[in-house]
């Protein structure tokens, strides 16, 4: 499991193809046909939602210092261009890799973790 992202890509997509495997289309097609589709159906259904875990989400611990929050910012997917105070919280400036948009993702000073993420102004 990774710190900071519940249970994780795969344990989302393992769950995802659990639930959806039984409700895909199977026709009376030859086996290989068959299990392909369900394969590439499943592919396009499980890969949307990595966008979604890209970025970090409110609670997620990050850090304090610039060294460990940039680390941990990155590795959610979110590549950070610059840090300031603002309003008494730590304003990370960073741009959502899963989708190129600029982030601001805003963390409390004293426990490291995210108070609050939006679309940068």
């Amino acid at each position: 499991m990774e710190a900071g992202l519940g249970i994780g890509a795969e344990g989302v997509i393992r769950d995802a193809v659990s639930r959806l495997w039984p409700l895909l289309p199977c026709k009376a097609e030859p086996k290989g046909k068959t299990m392909k589709l369900k394969l590439l159906t499943l592919l396009a259904l499980t890969s949307m939602p990595m966008a979604a875990l890209a970025m970090p989400v409110v609670g997620d611990l990050i850090g304090t210092d610039p060294t460990t929050a940039t680390a941990a910012l990155e590795k959610a997917g979110c590549k950070v261009t610059e840090f300031e105070a603002e309003d008494g919280k730590i304003e990370a400036k960073c741009t959502d890799t899963a989708t190129s948009k600029p982030m601001e993702v805003y963390l409390d000073p004293a426990s490291g973790k995210v108070v609050e993420i939006k679309a940068e102004d």
